[in-house]
């Protein structure tokens, strides 16, 4: 399998995309206010059939609201400028992809622009600029802070059965970060900021299968006061472990809508002569392996 670095979107591994929000759709929308309570974010209502989840500055990072199936239901990536979101646009349109600008739902995601578009693996994407950051600082209920900012909030890991991978790499301009080999199943990490991967992606499966979002958290104390909190609720939490590539410490547990969210502290960074690796495994120690 061809392995073809690219570079990232704009000029500098710390100036592309970042993702600022995911979008999740749920019957059980009480057990998500719940959950977010457990992860240390803001959590409020947005009517009755809505919450939003607060984890740094901006005015939202999780947007949870009441559907007919357990999911993903959107991503959304921001860039800086109008100009690179222009330029994006463009590459979505040549490669064929139908995308829509909208100022209604711009208003209602709270950013400068907004536009949508399907990628081929089904999942809703909406490119955004400047979403909102608020004035008043984010508190946490449990005192944790996230590393987000120029790293976005954290990362998504798909399994798909169509080739996800390039269109994030050709399309988007994610770079090519390393990719792990486990007994034939290929995963492939891809970055568009210093962040180690913001996307992973697990290719030739039957179906799109969302497999889990990930969130830092500021200091390992942090993580285990969390992994504490999350056992005391009755989550199904995993050990602590540390992966391979990333080198990030973190645990998992399912969400209420069934699909997992990896919670980390630590880990690498992509810096300007990063030089692409391979892993058979993916955890060092750990993660119950």
């Amino acid at each position: 399998m061809e392995i073809r670095p690219r570079p990232t979107v704009g000029t500098g591994l710390g100036s592309g995309l970042r993702l600022v929000y995911v979008g999740i759709t749920t019957k059980v929308l009480p057990q998500w206010a719940a959950f977010g309570d457990v992860l240390g974010a803001e959590v409020r209502r947005l009517g009755d059939a809505t919450v939003l989840m607060r984890i740094d500055e901006r005015t939202f990072s999780l947007w949870v609201e009441t559907g007919d199936v357990e999911g993903l239901g959107f991503v959304g990536f921001e860039v800086d400028t109008d100009s690179r979101f222009d330029e994006i646009l463009e590459r979505v349109k040549r490669a064929g992809i139908p995308c829509e600008e909208s100022t209604d739902l711009a208003l209602i995601r709270e950013c400068a622009r907004l536009a949508t578009f399907v990628d081929p693996a089904g999942v809703r994407q909406e490119l955004v600029l400047r979403h909102k950051v608020l004035s008043q600082p984010f508190v946490s209920p449990h005192g944790s802070n996230f590393v987000t900012g120029e790293f976005g909030i954290g990362h998504l890991v798909f399994g798909s059965p169509a080739d996800l991978s390039s269109f994030y790499r050709d399309v988007l301009g994610f770079g090519f970060t390393d990719s792990v080999d486990l007994q034939g199943r290929i995963i492939t990490f891809l970055h568009c900021n210093q962040r180690h991967h913001t996307v992973a992606v697990s290719q030739g499966e039957g179906d799109l299968h969302f497999n889990h979002f990930m969130l830092q958290l500021g200091t390992l104390d942090q993580l285990g006061r969390l992994l504490d909190r999350a056992k005391a609720a009755g989550m199904d939490a995993s050990p602590l472990g540390r992966h391979t590539n990333d080198r990030v410490i973190s645990f998992y547990c399912p969400t209420p809508s069934g699909f997992g969210v990896e919670l980390g502290s630590g880990g690498r960074s992509i810096t300007g002569d990063w030089k692409p690796q391979y892993y058979s495994e993916s955890s060092e120690w750990g993660h119950g392996h």
